[in-house]
């Protein structure tokens, strides 16, 4: 079976046969979800319970879920931005700013700015 086009919601995403079979896999897993499985569903902890089975679907899953969601976070994300990628290193290669970014966001530092 192969399979392929692209998807009208996510129009960078292109819709394998591997991620159909992940859906599959999915669909199965939360079709005998009840109501309260579903209110006491940890979200991150079910998608990576599911990467071995299902991996295509998983990372996309949890790519999307790591968004920031509220308005807040994104300023704050901005904010840090700033710090990270300021008018002095603007011919940074991507990769060093994500290394920058990643040390920055998940160093001591970071967290005792939000207190």
């Amino acid at each position: 079976f192969q399979h392929s086009h692209t998807s009208t919601c996510f129009p960078s995403l292109e819709v394998t046969s591997e991620l159909v079979t992940d859906w599959g896999i999915y669909m199965d897993r939360v079709k005998n979800l009840s109501a309260d499985d579903l209110k006491q569903l940890d979200v991150l902890q079910f998608w990576k319970a599911l990467c071995a089975s299902a991996p295509t679907l998983s990372q996309l899953a949890l790519e999307y879920l790591c968004v920031p969601s509220s308005g807040v976070d994104v300023e704050r994300s901005f904010s840090m931005y700033k710090t990270v990628l300021d008018d002095k290193r603007m011919s940074m290669t991507e990769d060093t700013v994500k290394h920058l970014n990643f040390i920055y966001f998940n160093s001591k530092n970071a967290v005792d700015d939000d207190d």
